[in-house]
């Protein structure tokens, strides 16, 4: 940046010739230097944002002052309205922003202006520019943050609009499920609050409601089911028939999955016993997380027992080399094609063919 007919390529820097611009009066030695500092970095986090953090032991490195004396000369800045600041994290540091317009209105008693004319040639106007500058930039940066809290306060509200929609839907849904359930029973009371489902709903996703309401708890509901009583809350605040229901499928979902895994570790035993002195390693069976909504589905096509057995099968196939899969094992026996499971048909039929006939397997 060229003042006059000097350049200066550190405008902000803090130098000897800079110290005899200020006004003695008005700040000591050690303000001027802290002063200083807060502008360069003040100067430079305006590039993107308001404020910039700092501790009191950084500024005490930055600058040589005692942390007791930067203390002192902050709150003093503070309250010449030329920053402000408040305390946060652990370990605390102090969120700086520099109010730009009042250090410009005071630049007159911050320097004294006929030694900054000696250094400007004359002229008081690089100066002012350069605050003026800082003072435009904040203010565009405050008006850019305010459209952005803007944005961020309609996404949020149209976020809001949404999730009441899918309520309503999901209500609609709900009473249609319920009387496609109950349909026919005379002892059955399908009413409920409205509120219970909305608050059900800010806990628990849809397919978690109504998994649980066909689930007999303790044969309470059996031929009597009352939705009234479906929402009974427990002393978590949690509503106890879907927390019931959801810790019965976790319980089984384990359950199948050792399942899966104890029959590649039978497999592998038995593979070992067959083609002694060659010895297969155990095989850990990665279960991803979709692995288990793609047994949950290929349970609704098929029985339990059916998909099993032609595992059996696979195992025994890829544990013999014809099949070559790197990670998913469990995945790809899985795959499934326009609804139908190409692969888990096919050992289902080997299995049928060759396994039930033999007694070694």
């Amino acid at each position: 940046m060229k003042f006059g007919n000097k350049e200066d390529k550190h405008p902000l820097s803090i130098n000897i010739l800079k110290y005899q611009y200020y006004n003695y009066e008005f700040f000591n030695c050690q303000e001027i230097v802290l002063y200083e500092t807060l502008i360069v970095l003040g100067g430079l986090s305006f590039g993107s944002k308001q404020e910039f953090f700092h501790s009191t032991e950084t500024l005490a490195g930055k600058t040589g002052i005692k942390r007791h004396s930067i203390d002192m000369a902050l709150k003093k800045f503070k309250d010449l309205r030329f920053i402000d600041y408040n305390v946060r994290g652990m370990p605390q540091v102090k969120y700086i922003s520099i109010i730009w317009d009042n250090i410009l209105e005071m630049l007159p008693e911050i320097y004294q202006f006929d030694k900054v004319r000696e250094y400007f040639d004359g002229s008081t106007k690089p100066l002012i520019d350069f605050y003026q500058q800082l003072a435009e930039n904040n203010k565009k940066i405050t008006e850019n943050n305010k459209q952005k809290n803007i944005k961020k306060n309609n996404i949020k509200e149209d976020e809001k609009e949404n999730e009441k929609e899918n309520i309503v839907i999901a209500l609609s849904k709900f009473r249609q499920y319920l009387y496609n359930f109950f349909n026919g029973k005379q002892t059955v009371r399908s009413e409920f609050n409205e509120r219970d489902f909305h608050e059900a709903m800010e806990i628990y996703n849809y397919e978690e409601i109504i998994d649980a309401v066909p689930y007999d708890i303790d044969g309470y509901f059996n031929d009597r089911r009352d939705m009234r009583t479906f929402f009974n809350k427990n002393d978590e605040g949690k509503i106890q028939f879907i927390e019931k229901r959801i810790s019965e499928r976790e319980e089984e979902n384990e359950r199948i999955i050792n399942r899966f895994k104890e029959i590649m570790a039978s497999r592998i035993r038995y593979f070992n016993e067959k083609n002694a002195p060659v010895y297969k390693p155990e095989i850990s069976l990665n279960i991803y997380e979709s692995s288990i909504s793609k047994i949950k589905k290929v349970f609704e096509e098929k029985d339990q027992e059916d998909v099993f057995n032609a595992f059996i099968v696979f195992c025994d196939e890829f544990l013999q080399g014809k099949i070559n899969i790197k990670h998913d094992v469990l995945g790809y026996f899985l795959k499934e094609e326009n609804g139908n499971y190409p692969i888990v048909n096919d050992y289902q039929i080997l299995y049928l063919g060759s396994y039930t006939s033999t007694k070694d397997w």
